[in-house]
This record gives structure tokens, sequence and C-alpha cells, in this order.
């Protein structure tokens, strides 16, 4: 015995996994797309000859397209959300570490775009994931800026409204950092990305340190060695600092001299002035000495501050997880970071996507013992 609404969801499971219409796999079984429609939502069932040709089409067993096949049983499906300043990433996934769709959209912090903003991008991002897949036991947004207590109940809310049969749950991106490791019980968890922040977690506590925002963060992080970058450049110019291959980088950009452009500075957001960081890295490349002491400088910052947290949280261990979009220079960090050498660097495999959806399997569900070899698989598999 099976029932009308599981044989529903299986097409359209399988038909959206196919990339298809409800139009073209009408056309592949040579029934109307109002047929689809009816089988889809439980109105009617298709009879045995349309059933085998829907198995054929959508290369799913029978049992599959039942629901009844153990092989296929991949647990509760969640959606596990990843969200910066610049972009968020979303993943619908199930507890075995299976990905089945996976969508970037953008910048969702509280304190850049506003809550109703980043509310609006969360809908849409959900929505896309779960069309076709409408029973979804949780959902965790790990989101920089929803550390806050109140941002984070905010969009709770928001959410609840628009999903209120779905289990949801929001706070900061330190979550994705410090799960995106099998060392989520104790670590110290950085993030370098458009801004800087540390965490110290000791079993269930989690303290932060840093992440002051643009106006005050002077580590390294993003619009940090942007501004340093802008700052040196108008140094240049104006013959009180020293020559750089930065200077004829950002004029390139700017289509002309730095400190004739204020207005067109000035009107740049954070990201485009964290952007400026990737112009710091090609001119270190290339052997500029300006390029190199503004990012030695504050890796220093940020050894300085790691090791007066390993002091104040020794439970926290020293083991230093680091992510975030700097952590695409490791060689760069590793060289000059000064942490002690009794510290254990680590970056993960995977992006911080994985530790939402790591945190929110632990959360709503019950992750299999290959979640992360299996999610590792997907990953790069589903676009």
């Amino acid at each position: 015995m099976y029932k009308a609404s599981t044989l529903g969801s299986n097409i359209r499971k399988y038909r959206k996994l196919k990339n298809m219409t409800q139009s073209e796999l009408a056309e592949k079984i040579f029934v109307t797309p109002q047929n689809i429609s009816k089988w889809e939502n439980g109105y009617s069932l298709p009879d045995v000859h349309n059933l085998c040709l829907l198995a054929n089409v959508l290369e799913a067993s029978l049992d599959k397209l039942l629901g009844r096949s153990p092989e296929d049983n991949c647990g509760k499906l969640m959606i596990g959300i990843d969200g910066g300043g610049s972009k968020t990433e979303f993943c619908l996934f199930t507890e075995d570490g299976s990905i089945i769709r996976r969508k970037l959209l953008g910048g969702t912090n509280p304190n850049v775009y506003g809550i109703d903003s980043i509310c609006n991008t969360l809908k849409s991002g959900i929505d896309i994931l779960t069309d076709g897949f409408p029973d979804i036991a949780g959902a965790f947004a790990g989101i920089a800026g929803c550390g806050n207590r109140k941002n984070a109940s905010l969009v709770v809310d928001s959410l609840k409204k628009q999903y209120p049969n779905m289990k949801i749950e929001v706070d900061g991106d330190s979550i994705n950092s410090i799960y995106s490791t099998k060392y989520y019980d104790s670590c110290i968890a950085v993030i370098v990305g458009t801004g800087s922040v540390i965490f110290a977690r000791d079993n269930e506590k989690t303290t932060r340190i840093g992440g002051w925002g643009y106006l005050l963060d002077n580590g390294y992080n993003g619009f940090h060695l942007g501004t340093e970058v802008l700052r040196a450049v108008m140094a240049d110019e104006d013959g009180i600092g020293c020559s750089t291959v930065l200077t004829k980088k950002i004029e390139g950009i700017l289509k002309g001299r730095a400190v004739d452009s204020f207005g067109t500075v000035y009107a740049k957001s954070n990201d485009e002035i964290a952007s400026l960081s990737r112009l710091l890295f090609d001119a270190y490349d290339e052997g500029d000495k300006v390029a190199y002491n503004i990012i030695k400088g504050s890796i220093e910052i940020l050894s300085k501050m790691l090791c007066d947290v390993m002091r104040r949280f020794p439970a926290s261990g020293r083991r230093i997880v680091i992510t975030g979009g700097l952590t695409n220079r490791k060689d760069i960090l590793i060289k000059f970071l000064n942490v002690g050498e009794d510290a254990e660097i680590i970056f993960p495999d995977l992006p911080p996507i994985y530790g939402a959806c790591h945190y929110c399997v632990r959360r709503f569900g019950s992750p299999h013992e290959d979640f992360y070899e299996r999610f590792k698989n997907n990953y790069g598999e589903i676009k």
C-alpha cells in the first residue's frame, strides 16, 4: 500500500533532478501536462503502463517512485544557509550528506542590508530549494550579523510567517566555521572575509572577540586591507609615502589619480573596498614592498589577538580553525601567522556552508556516519 502523495512527491523530485518541466515529461510519456500535475499533487494515480514509463524516463526504480526503497533511505530533507556580507549560499541536503540543490544569492548581513532586504533574499533562496520538496525537517541559517540576538529573532519571526511548518534557527556565521571541522566542541574559530572576528569555543559555550565592524576593525580582513591600499596609493600620489605598484593598479580602476577621485572612492560599498585586497596580493606576488608590509602588519595584528585569546580561554585548546575569503591565500597566512609552535592551524576542506549543514543535521536530525564524506563528494557535483 502506498500513498498518492508519496508517489506524486517522488515524481516531482526526480523530474526536478532531471531538470525537466511538466510539459517536457508529459511529452516523453505521451500524456498531457495536466496528467503530470494531477499525479504530482496526488489528485490521481498513473496506471501501471505510465508508471513504468515514468520510471524509465526519470531513471528511478519503481521502488524509489513508490517511496519504499531501503537503498534510497537518505533521511530527512534539511536546509543549510551560509550568509555573509557579499554572498549567501543555500544548500538542500539529506541526513546522509546527499546534496539535492545549491543556490548562490547576494549578501545577507542585516547590519549592511537591513532586516527586510535580507529576509527577502533568504525567502527567495529557500523557495528555490524547496520547489517540489514540501517536507523540510528544519533549516539553519548562519549569517554574519545575526550573532546579535535581536537580529536573529527578527529574521526567525519573518521566516516563520512564510514557513510555519518548518523548524528554523538563525545564528551568527561563527557556527558555520566552528562546525566545519570535527573539533566543534573545543576550538578557536577565525573568520577572515570582508570583516574579521574570532570565537573561542568551549563545549557549548561560545565567546566572541573582535568583529567590531568596518569603522573599528584593523586586523586581517578585506575591508581593512582595501582601505590600506587606498591610503598607500594616496600617500604615494601626494609624495609623502613610498612608491608602490598599487598606485598604477588603482589608477587603472579609477581612470585617474586616487586623490582626485574622493567622490568615487567614498561612494564605494564595503564589499567594493574589500575587493581591492586582491590587488594587494597581486602586488605582493610582484615583490612590492608596500604590499608586503601591509599584509605582514595586518597578520601580526591577527597573531597578537589569537595569542591573547588562547591565553584567556585555555579550555578552547590550541586548534585554530580559519575560514573566510582571505583563506584563498593560505600560503601568506601561514608564512606570517605567529601563534606558537604548539598551535594547530586548520583550514577546513569544505566551505562554511558545510558547517551550516553539519550544525543543522545535528540540531534537527541525526547525521549518518559517512555524512562528511558524502557531502564532500556531492558538493562539487551539484551546481
